[in-house]
């Protein structure tokens, strides 16, 4: 399968999915004007080329995309909230970088599927700590780049490259990850309310 198709075919779905009313509940108060804004500005700064060391090179729409997550999480949170989403961040960071430190390492170092894992846990982790969609964007556009670029520091390798159809599979991929998890414990909490409530009806029913 090529590079960037999953992010391609992924995108698609979500289109069409926000064209037919879930639009609240995928991307909740972001507007698709919004929505569309950033990728085509991922899509404009993608043929750009950034060398950041002798032996990193970023590819100009993860800076893009990190810069639309600073923005998102300051627009999104108090201070106090923004302090959390910092902490979420790093430690989404820290995953992602030792995910893919130890694949380096030796490639039978994986939980899943060989390159997956970051995708998973990173996702699976943004879904836990918070819940709103823009926030969670927030985290995972500041975080995964920073992994990638420490995982790059670290692996000293020449030409390493930060960016490219592969690296948009995983992000868009942990970001439906994160949205899937809110949906399952959205699920689960009106589940356990509305049987919470209905037991406490039963009760009161109950002539004393």
């Amino acid at each position: 399968m090529n590079d960037g198709y999953i992010a391609g075919l992924l995108l698609l779905i979500l289109f069409i999915l926000l064209l037919t009313g879930w639009r609240s509940l995928l991307i909740q108060e972001i507007s698709i004007r919004v929505a569309v804004g950033v990728i085509i500005g991922s899509l404009f700064f993608s043929y750009y080329i950034w060398p950041l060391t002798s032996a990193i090179i970023i590819q100009g729409s993860i800076a893009w995309l990190a810069l639309c997550g600073v923005l998102a999480g300051a627009a999104s949170a108090s201070r106090s909230g923004f302090v959390y989403l910092v902490f979420g961040a790093a430690l989404i960071t820290v995953v992602w970088f030792w995910s893919g430190r130890l694949y380096w390492i030796d490639p039978v170092l994986y939980v899943l599927k060989p390159g997956w894992d970051g995708v998973f846990f990173a996702g699976m982790l943004a879904g836990l700590l918070v819940t709103r969609f823009k926030e969670q964007f927030a985290v995972l556009a500041c975080a995964l780049p920073a992994g990638q670029l420490l995982l790059g520091l670290s692996v000293g390798h020449e030409g390493f490259y930060v960016g490219g159809g592969a690296w948009w599979d995983r992000f868009i991929s942990a970001l439906l990850m994160a949205r899937l998890i809110s949906v399952i414990l959205l699920l689960f909490v009106l589940l356990g309310s509305k049987l919470g409530f209905r037991r406490f009806k039963d009760q009161g029913g109950e002539p004393s």
